[in-house]
């Protein structure tokens, strides 16, 4: 019964004198959409769940295109699990694309879709962009209750699918601010202490979505406010003040230099507070000291140019906070103790005026 249903439907679109369907010279007042969504109005599933799972190419895509426009008012159940089948099935990346767009609509208009999550989450991998893309639309559309399945692409070997994956977690945080994250958080944590330094930056504008307040362990706090690259994240860091420098000293080892770079700043920050509400040159030094120490021992191995010139830029910006400090507490530059990694500045000898005698 449902085959001779499609027979029709192709006979009645497919114009006089073509052997083969044509999307593109139909009958004038056909279309296959509109066959489409006659079949859809009219409740018959059988046929409609017959076109998506045995039939291939247009037919299938013109069904898929047309049950996006419709609503769960009309019952969409029964096509949910063939939604699914043809996202299993299909090979040709629009059509999929198209049923992945059905479905989040369906999910945004109340459908229960939860059968379809791990065939979409399968597709947040898939090599096509456009393919994760549709995927990670569909996703942010079912909401909160993927975020698990979606935590555990954001730790894919890939960054252009780890990048997907924390995108799709920044829209579900933005479209949905009451939810609780406290089980996600761990593995959020797990994210911004990966090598990769995407990968952490990804977790970091995750945090940066859901909030910072979120982050129980200073630690992890400081690494979160550094990783996050689109941004500056240092005067947060300022603001915590002291209890931030021993961690903030300890990024100063890391590999990635936006972190090492932003640590100083950081460090520099704090260093200028102390000096400037506190009062405490002492304290203030100390910082600019350790963190100088600790610049010159992590560069002492490396003598390529780059690390030469990174390890330059780095120790002038403390010689600026240095005198910065005591230009602030009103000691006289002249007077005050030079660092370990400075010469102490002689004065130079008076040069030699060589007066050239001329015979009158």
């Amino acid at each position: 019964m449902a085959d001779e249903k499609i027979k029709k439907i192709m006979k009645r679109c497919q114009r006089e004198g073509k052997e083969e369907y044509d999307p593109h010279e139909t009958k004038p007042g056909h279309s296959l959409n509109k066959e489409m969504e006659a079949l859809i109005e009219a409740k018959d599933w059988d046929v409609v769940n017959d076109i998506l799972l045995n039939y291939e190419g247009w037919l299938r895509h013109s069904m898929v295109d047309s049950l996006k426009k419709y609503s769960t008012e009309m019952d969409l159940g029964p096509v949910i699990a063939a939604l699914t089948f043809v996202l299993t099935e299909e090979t040709a990346p629009y059509t999929k694309q198209r049923t992945m767009v059905a479905l989040g609509k369906i999910a945004k208009r109340g459908g229960d879709v939860t059968s379809a999550i791990p065939v979409l989450v399968s597709a947040l991998k898939d090599n096509n962009e456009d393919t994760r893309t549709a995927a990670s639309e569909a996703l942010v559309k079912i909401g909160t209750q993927v975020i698990p399945d979606v935590i555990d692409v954001l730790k894919h070997e890939n960054w252009h699918i780890q990048s997907k994956a924390g995108k799709t977690l920044e829209k579900i945080a933005e479209n949905n601010s009451g939810y609780d994250w406290k089980e996600t958080v761990p593995d959020l944590i797990d994210a911004l202490n990966y090598k990769d330094r995407r990968t952490r930056h990804m977790a970091a504008r995750v945090f940066n979505k859901i909030g910072f307040d979120k982050i129980p362990e200073l630690k992890d706090l400081v690494l979160a406010h550094l990783s996050l690259r689109d941004k500056d994240r240092t005067y947060p860091l300022v603001q915590i003040g002291k209890p931030a420098v021993p961690y903030l000293l300890d990024t100063l080892k890391s590999e990635d230099w936006d972190v090492r770079q932003k640590s100083v700043k950081a460090l520099r920050g704090i260093a200028e507070e102390i000096g400037d509400f506190d009062g405490d040159d002492v304290s203030a030094l100390k910082i600019v000291k350790d963190s100088v120490t600790i610049v010159m021992e992590f560069y002492k191995k490396k003598k390529d140019r780059y690390s030469l010139n990174e390890k330059r830029h780095l120790l002038k910006r403390f010689a600026q906070t240095t005198e910065y400090i005591h230009i602030e507490m009103n000691n006289p530059l002249d007077k005050k103790e030079p660092m370990k990694w400075q010469k102490p500045t002689a004065e130079k000898p008076a040069k030699k005026v060589n007066k050239r005698i001329t015979a009158k």
